[in-house]
């Protein structure tokens, strides 16, 4: 072996992206169904434009809250319920919230389709936030929060958002220790009531799953009934102009220092989007992180 000559790469195996098919239901629901019968499982995703900017003013972290406590219970099924159910078909369901969405995943073995659809519903529909739920949710996040707070990591972020968007919401991405103590239960289920609706959700459905008609017509059992509703907006993508500037953070006592060097650049949606990413930033879209 010559450690001087750069070993020779070889042929790249061809890949063929599964078929997709697409539809849309009567009360708008999108839903993107993908066939891949390698694994005998399916996974879901179920998707709002509901993230975090679309938090009011002085209450940052209602989305991610919300999206944290759907999952602990529902009119018909309590959390112990739900994670019983879920755990019967060697299942998962959690929802999260970004910047721009909140996503409620679901994965099972392929023959527990119907009843993770039936749960995927009943979560994003019927959802309760036990007012306990979330009296423990608001300690556990302070407290969460705390630690975040004592990273020079988070810092670094939290400052950086904040000088790269404001005043558009996208510049406060994590909740405050004041936006915690105003959390309550009645604001979480007017978010939800808002946000979550079928005609601003997609619904991806991809693994082993049966044909087409079929996987359609399960969905449209859970979720054809599910009523349309105005939604609100989302905040006009009004950002300040990039400018040279250099910001600074005090942290008494730090050892190390945490640098964060960007610029507004292109969206999702530009044809440079993926081009413009590090290797590192593919490898975690590629993966879904």
């Amino acid at each position: 072996m010559n450690p001087t000559r750069l070993p020779r790469t070889g042929e790249l195996p061809s890949y063929r992206l599964p078929p997709v098919f697409e539809t849309t239901l009567a009360n708008s629901l999108e839903v993107v169904v993908v066939e891949d019968r390698r694994l005998p499982l399916v996974t879901a995703r179920l998707g709002f434009q509901a993230g975090s900017k679309f938090d009011p003013k002085g209450l940052a972290g209602l989305s991610e809250s919300t999206a944290a406590l759907l999952t602990e219970g529902t009119r018909t099924r309590t959390a112990r319920r739900l994670a019983e159910q879920v755990a019967a078909i060697g299942g998962t369901l959690k929802a999260d919230s970004s910047p721009d969405a909140l996503i409620i995943g679901a994965s099972t073995l392929a023959d527990g389709l119907p009843k993770m659809l039936e749960l995927l519903a009943d979560v994003a529909r019927n959802a309760v936030f036990p007012s306990r739920e979330v009296a423990l949710r608001k300690q556990n996040r302070r407290q969460a929060l705390l630690a975040q707070r004592s990273q020079a990591e988070f810092l670094a972020a939290e400052k950086f958002v904040e000088v790269l968007f404001a005043p558009h919401p996208y510049c406060r991405q994590d909740p405050t220790l004041e936006s915690i103590e105003r959390l309550s239960r009645a604001g979480m289920v007017a978010f939800q009531e808002r946000h979550l609706a079928p005609n601003d959700a997609v619904l991806i459905l991809l693994g082993a799953l049966p044909p087409p008609g079929q996987t359609l017509e399960l969905v449209r059992t859970r979720f054809g009934d599910w009523k349309r509703r105005r939604v609100p907006l989302a905040p006009p993508a009004r950002f300040p102009r990039p400018r040279p500037s250099i910001t600074l953070v005090n942290r008494p006592g730090s050892v190390q220092a945490d640098i964060r060097i960007g610029r507004l650049a292109v969206t999702r949606a530009h044809p440079d989007y993926f081009p413009v990413l590090p290797p590192r930033m593919l490898l975690a879209v590629s993966t879904g992180k």
